[in-house]
């Protein structure tokens, strides 16, 4: 028989920790309620020297590459439990930390948090940084590692986890959910950090060259730039007892200009009342997450009675898109528009849970999809030939309004030799990009990503117009047969610049 599966995941990344690993374990061992946790050590040492020097049993021991964001995806990948927790090897939990978590996390609404921070240092100087990093956080709703972040394991997965870059996985995750919109909780109780680097590099030195490296990553600077001016991976030795086993500084190094800490704590009050840029600022465009319809209009096709049924389908605290079709066809188009030059992405998380069964996509019969998303283009009629221009009064004439000049489909293909980019059987003017076939992944959630201008390029040999819009579809008039499919977002954006 399997062992219960534990309640929480304790996720530890670690590299050169030879000498401090066993005070962490021993620490974690100690929290109230410990039962309940599994204790994940994520070495990135390729020898695993960490892993090696680890004399407590019970730890889920895992090599991986180096590098934080690489190593606690690792770790989630090989969790049991209901709530991830991210733990930096130099931080100490409140012993009743799982309790706290548990209690914040019994709102099905809220999707993760972390706790306020402190340092292991009874100075003024640290405690006056805690405080304002608190506020910080609080205020741009965007904790740090440090601060032991915690997460539902089923949202951490579904928005893809940690991004794994060299620094700034923490800021950048954080900053991706403030974005969402998702709810997070703060914990008003402090983790304890070793404060040896701020010690070791300067204490003014330290909090501005990390307020700036945040700043300028927000701002669009690369993490790979960032890199060189922060040494990662070089955790300080762990003191679990804080204040009573703190490191001790030279005498010199508490000497320093009353002033220094009067524009250290000036700039510190500052930092929170100032506006945080979001990174690559106004990079999504608009994100649609199906909380409601009411950005969506229906389209119902003159010869089709039957109608796919759309609704919003609600579990604890997500919501989705859900379309059923049975032997119909409708589709949900977008009620904004937005210039495929200026913002060319498109992204979708979407799931099917049946294909159709022997259908020829090439001819109309079979031209059914339980799935597609449309980019459509719009008609400008100033730029039209004369006889383009009769042919689209015709038919504005007969549905009240013009017809799309062109549209890029992308779909959940039936069939799994579907050709990549196909012409649809109705009009040249519209293409279909096949991005899933078949059954073979039918009942996962996949998530999409596609370049729309360079898609269009390819599939017409031309430049698109400018104005675009979405609509969604599940249809299956032709084929006769029925089928059932969601969508839990979708996001137009632009690349950083």
């Amino acid at each position: 028989m399997n062992p219960p599966a534990p309640r929480y995941s304790i996720i530890v990344p670690v590299l050169n920790e030879t000498a401090s690993i066993n005070a962490i374990l021993a620490h974690l061992r100690g929290l109230e309620g410990q039962h309940k946790a599994e204790i994940i050590v994520v070495d990135g040492d390729p020898v695993g020297a960490t892993l090696r020097a680890i004399r407590c049993d019970g730890v889920q021991k895992i090599l991986s590459p180096p590098g934080r964001g690489v190593q606690m995806n690792e770790g989630a990948k090989n969790a049991r439990g209901d709530i991830l927790i991210f733990l930096h090897a130099d931080t100490a939990l409140p012993p009743d930390a799982l309790q706290l978590i548990d209690k914040v996390m019994q709102n099905r609404r809220v999707v993760g948090g972390a706790f306020d921070l402190g340092f292991q240092s009874l100075r003024f100087a640290f405690k006056m940084i805690a405080s304002v990093a608190s506020l910080r956080s609080r205020f741009t709703r965007v904790p740090f590692g440090d601060q032991a972040p915690f997460f539902r394991r089923e949202y951490f997965e579904r928005i893809g986890g940690y991004k794994e870059i060299p620094i700034m996985e923490d800021v950048e995750l954080m900053e991706r959910i403030r974005q969402r919109g998702d709810l997070i909780a703060f914990i008003d109780k402090r983790v304890l950090t070793s404060p040896r680097r701020w010690e070791e590099e300067g204490l003014l030195r330290c909090t501005l060259r990390n307020w700036l490296l945040q700043w300028l990553y927000l701002l669009g600077v690369p993490p790979e730039r960032l890199a060189g001016y922060y040494r990662v991976n070089q955790e300080p030795p762990f003191h679990p007892q804080g204040a009573a086993a703190e490191h001790r500084p030279s005498r010199s190094s508490h000497r320093g200009p009353v002033r220094l800490l009067t524009v250290l704590f000036c700039l510190a009050l500052a930092l929170p009342l100032t506006s945080v840029p979001s990174r690559g600022e106004n990079r999504v465009l608009f994100r649609e997450d199906f909380h409601s319809l009411e950005n969506w209009r229906p389209l119902h096709f003159p010869k089709i009675a039957a109608h796919t049924l759309y609704s919003v389908e609600r579990k604890d605290n997500e919501s989705v898109l859900k379309a059923v079709s049975q032997a119909s066809a409708s589709a949900l188009v977008y009620r904004k528009t937005f210039s495929v030059y200026d913002y060319p992405r498109a992204r979708w998380r979407w799931k099917v849970d049946n294909v159709y069964r022997d259908i020829f996509p090439e001819e109309k019969s079979g031209d059914d999809y339980p799935l597609r998303v449309y980019i459509t283009f719009s008609y400008d009629p100033d730029k039209a030939r004369p006889l383009e221009k009769l042919q689209y009064g015709i038919a504005r004439g007969l549905y009240g309004e013009y017809p799309p000049h062109s549209t890029l489909t992308y779909v959940w293909a039936s069939g799994a030799k579907q050709e990549r980019i196909m012409t649809s059987p109705y009009t040249d003017r519209a293409k279909l990009i096949t991005l899933q076939r078949g059954n073979g992944k039918a009942g996962t959630w996949q998530t999409e990503e596609v370049h729309v201008l360079e898609d269009y390029r390819l599939a017409f040999g031309a430049d698109p117009p400018a104005t675009a819009s979405l609509a969604v579809m599940n249809d299956s008039d032709n084929a006769g047969q029925g089928s059932v499919s969601y969508i839990d977002f979708i996001e137009v954006f632009r690349d950083d610049q």
